[in-house]
């Protein structure tokens, strides 16, 4: 059954309280995720809700060198992957993107399967 007009989710913003309505097809809502990286610089990722979602929480991976292992040459540019850090508990969203960046730790990863000239795609942190 399809959500009703009245329902939405309330978030907190640093402008106060929003709501959001619940909507039957998640492909219609955008999500901004913002990352930041050790210099503390931000950037700001635009996913489809429901890409985020479909991809939802990989239980396979708990740690970042768990992560690194995870092949990303078969995936596309673009995928997003989410995972639970067991060390900390937070929630890591990272996109994969073409790139030849090195690995930063907790901002960007070099895949295990990285190759500089068969596989330029790097994980970067979104969130």
């Amino acid at each position: 059954m399809p959500p009703a007009a009245t329902d939405f989710i309330e978030f907190l913003t640093p402008a106060g309280l929003s709501k959001l309505p619940l909507v039957d097809d998640l492909s219609s809502v955008d999500v901004f995720v913002i990352g930041y990286n050790p210099a503390g610089e931000g950037q700001m990722v635009r996913v489809a809700l429901d890409a985020l979602l479909a991809g939802s929480v990989d239980a396979t991976v708990t740690s970042l060198a768990g992560f690194a292992a995870v092949p990303a040459l078969p995936l596309p540019v673009g995928t997003v992957k989410v995972w639970v850090n067991a060390a900390d508990m937070t929630i890591q969203v990272w996109v994969l993107k073409t790139s030849t960046a090195a690995t930063v730790s907790g901002s960007v990863q070099r895949p295990s399967d990285y190759a500089a000239t068969t596989n330029e795609k790097v994980w970067f942190r979104a969130g």
